[in-house]
């Protein structure tokens, strides 16, 4: 019943009042900008897109010109959403008993044709757009024949959020998004560690002298800014900015606008992230398996921490398996990428995953993501870093490391291009130890001719997993 009764509510918060006939050739008053002062004139993500995205298309698909946001009914606009937002009465006479042709000549807007629209319980541009184009009256001014525009919401009334927009055939345009300056999108707010948020961006000005990057603590906190950065080549995207010294598990909000001078564009969406957990314990990363030898997986990862302690190894066997920790590490200098555990006394032939975390006492960072891989069968590893280079006259030299210490022997396999068929040219026998930098040189070749070649080690009926594929082509 509720909820029936909320979607009701939110149906009737709709209202439009065409007062254009009303408003011609009207002179401001001695009044200009009485009961008509606002704190914050600036354009939010939403309030941008419902001209850029919304009204200023729709307009153009039905043969209407564009309109261009106004300095005076912007005010008026902000004055109204806020006095919708802060009293219980939703109307077009506001609290002061004045209709919006008063109210928009108090704001010092010019003489002509005027209209206003308002809404409340529509959180986005989107949303509020297809409420009014599908109630007649709201319709009916947004295809208006206007020049110009005022937007504002504002949060948080009965109804949520407040909309108002102002129409005119008259107007001052409002700075900002033009010379060049039109407001950034914000892509990705992603955590890098728990002190430090990366904000995504794309740069759609051009005539920017700076950037001011402003962020607030939680959905419901106050803007500030907290970063004044230089102009950037172009407009492009892909930008980023790192914002470090933040507190662990902590969400952060942002929005950014760029400027030239005393004169701004309007400001990019928002979008939040939230930092990650703990105390300098960022999560490790990139983790990913390679193999030793039969019995030994190396787990590499990177280390994104700088206070920890230690960290905990877990594995599981097969991707069904369940997570134990099977090595507790010490702590690593400071936060850097490559490092490896290797993890040995496995099974052959066998599947493990991964997954480690970094840990200060009795506080742990995310787990890392999860990494498997597979020891090879037999105790039989496969030769690695397969490679051709040329030798003597119709020689080539395939040069190979030696992985195994179990094999009795190695088969070399060779094929003529790409597309032919693989065949055994020698048995050869086993190698001492496990080296690197072994060599078959290949003779009797066709002069111009490309062959590809693999090997395998071999313990009787046993064999290993092919090395990769070479290939070169015969001197």
């Amino acid at each position: 019943m509720n909820k029936l009764r909320f979607a009701l509510l939110v149906a009737l918060a709709l209202a439009s009042l065409q007062i254009g006939s009303l408003g011609l050739l009207r002179t401001p008053t001695a009044s200009a900008l009485t009961n008509c002062t606002v704190n914050d004139l600036s354009i939010d993500g939403e309030e941008q897109s419902f001209l850029d995205a919304q009204i200023n298309p729709y307009r153009v698909s039905v043969g209407l010109p564009k309109l261009t946001m106004a300095v005076e009914l912007n005010r008026a606009a902000s004055w109204m959403a806020i006095d919708l937002a802060t009293h219980p009465t939703f109307s077009h006479t506001d609290s002061l008993g004045r209709d919006p042709f008063t109210r928009m000549t108090q704001c010092d807007a010019p003489p002509g044709n005027q209209a206003e629209n308002i809404a409340g319980g529509y959180d986005t541009a989107a949303s509020v757009f297809v409420g009014w184009k599908n109630s007649p009256g709201h319709d009916a001014n947004m295809r208006g024949a206007y020049n110009y525009i005022g937007i504002a919401r504002v949060c948080c009334g009965s109804y949520g959020w407040y909309w108002v927009t102002t129409f005119s055939t008259t107007g001052t345009p409002l700075a900002g998004g033009g010379g060049g300056l039109s407001a950034p999108l914000i892509t990705s707010v992603t955590a890098a560690d728990s002190t430090t948020l990366t904000v995504t961006f794309n740069d759609a000005s051009s005539t920017e002298t700076g950037f001011d990057y402003e962020r607030k603590t939680g959905a419901g906190g106050t803007y500030q800014v907290v970063f004044q950065g230089g102009p950037l080549t172009g407009t492009q995207s892909g930008w980023f900015w790192p914002n470090s010294g933040l507190a662990p598990s902590t969400q952060y909000c942002y929005r950014i606008r760029a400027k030239n001078g005393a004169t701004f564009s309007s400001y990019s969406n928002e979008v939040c992230g939230t930092t990650q957990a703990g105390g300098g314990l960022g999560a490790p990363s990139n983790v990913s398996i390679s193999v030793a030898d039969a019995t030994t997986l190396n787990v590499w990862f990177n280390d994104n921490a700088t206070t920890e302690t230690g960290f905990d190894y877990e594995r599981k066997t097969g991707t069904g398996g369940t997570y134990q920790v099977v090595f507790q590490g010490s702590a690593l200098t400071g936060a850097q990428a490559g490092w490896y555990w290797p993890s040995t006394g496995l099974a052959p032939g066998t599947t493990y995953c991964y997954r480690i975390r970094a840990k200060n006492g009795g506080a742990f960072s995310p787990y890392s993501n999860e990494g498997c891989g597979t020891t090879p069968g037999g105790g039989l590893p496969a030769p690695s870093a397969v490679s051709v280079s040329p030798g003597g006259a119709r020689t080539l030299n395939v040069f190979f490391n030696d992985n195994a210490t179990t094999e009795t022997g190695y088969e070399y396999e060779r094929r003529t291009g790409q597309t032919g068929t693989f065949q055994v040219i020698v048995n050869g026998n086993a190698l001492p130890g496990a080296q690197a930098g072994w060599y078959l040189p290949n003779a009797g070749l066709t002069s111009g001719t490309q062959y590809c070649y693999r090997i395998r080690a071999k313990a009787g009926t046993t064999y290993s997993s092919y090395s990769n594929v070479a290939c070169g082509t015969a001197p």
